[in-house]
């Protein structure tokens, strides 16, 4: 996908595919734009974009050190459908998928074992974040083994597919070091997506999960209510002296996490998934005393493997609909997409952008 012309406006001034661009490190850059429609190559799959899920990274891009780098196509939380076919695709035409927004290298060890989500290039490039197109346009085209079939079933709640994914490895990753965990009390701060999603995976199995959110978003209290043992508090007074073996940090603010790691029982696990915003407080060192003293084991997690992707299609697919509904139902238009950038982040639980039905 070339960068085009930016003139920005909206669908019907645009003649050619809509994109949803921004240069990163420049606020003020989002906007629609026409893009020259993709030409797919040798062994490349052309999709067409259904829906694009946007989250808090999709606006710290606009906030990062300004960069030399042009335009970007933002959006890594996809859904579409197959278009064309490529001469050797197994997928056909109309199958609903996923993007994955890293590809391997083909060189370092960790693509070379099939794990991409552990590449070791010194730029990381990710589509629709660092240095690739993302999602966020019309049609976009990616080879097989950078796609994640989506059954009909699951349908447009495949856009959660890629936000769950890296959460499925930290999960994999903590019940190794974690035998007991179908006995284990969860801990999770931030009742936003991802830490919604996070409680989704955990109450599968453990005995008891608290998320923990003063200002949950709307429609965080009926999704939670939906999951079994999983119960929503708005305070930690009301896990005030309790003791948790593991703890999902989605909220993405060193307090929480301070407050998070001091419920946990000695050799308890932390999962890092949130990101502090650029200003936000350092964490306090009393709180990495805890951590030290009490045998704290921290995973951090981003990224994920085909099979984690695979795994969270399945999660997905067997979650009560009651569940999924609450994340679907704040849409807006490709065009909305600068409004949304420079909103304020007080946003539903889930917003997408309606590309196609």
């Amino acid at each position: 996908m070339g960068d085009g012309p930016e003139p920005g406006g909206t669908r019907d001034t645009l003649a050619g595919m809509r994109a949803m661009r921004a240069i990163p490190g420049r606020a003020e850059s989002a906007t629609l734009a026409e893009v020259p429609d993709p030409e797919p190559r040798e062994h490349e799959y052309l999709v067409e974009s259904i829906l694009v899920g946007l989250c808090g990274s999709d606006r710290e891009l606009l906030h990062r050190p300004e960069t030399s780098g042009g335009p970007l196509t933002i959006g890594h939380e996809s859904l579409g459908r197959i278009v064309s076919v490529p001469d050797d695709g197994l997928l056909r035409e109309g199958d609903l998928v996923v993007g994955t927004i890293r590809s391997s290298c083909d060189a370092c060890p960790g693509c070379s074992s099939g794990r991409f989500d552990l590449c070791e290039q010194f730029v990381v490039s990710e589509r629709g974040l660092f240095a690739l197109d993302g999602f966020g346009s019309d049609r976009w085209v990616a080879r097989e083994s950078a796609l994640i079939p989506v059954p009909k079933g699951l349908g447009e709640a495949g856009v959660l597919v890629e936000p769950l994914s890296s959460l499925v490895k930290a999960h994999r990753r903590l019940g190794a070091l974690m035998p007991t965990a179908s006995h284990a009390r969860y801990l999770i701060t931030g009742a936003g997506p991802i830490g919604l999603l996070a409680a989704l995976l955990a109450s599968g199995e453990a005995r008891e999960v608290v998320v923990v959110d003063p200002h949950p978003p709307a429609g965080a209290l009926s999704a939670a209510g939906s999951l079994p043992n999983v119960e929503l508090v708005d305070s930690w007074q009301a896990v005030e002296g309790q003791r948790f073996d593991a703890v999902f940090e989605c909220s993405g603010n060193p307090a929480a996490l301070a407050s998070a790691v001091d419920h946990l029982r000695h050799g308890g696990l932390a999962v890092l998934e949130g990101i502090p915003s650029p200003g936000s407080a350092a964490l306090a060192p009393s709180a990495l005393a805890t951590v030290v003293f009490r045998d704290v084991s921290l995973i951090g997690t981003v990224n994920a493997s085909i099979q984690d992707h695979h795994a969270a299609v399945t999660t997905l697919s067997g979650a009560d609909p009651d569940f999924l509904r609450p994340f679907l139902g704040q849409e807006i238009q490709p065009e909305d997409w600068p409004d949304w950038a420079s909103a304020p982040s007080a946003d539903p639980l889930k917003t997408t952008v309606r590309f196609s039905h």
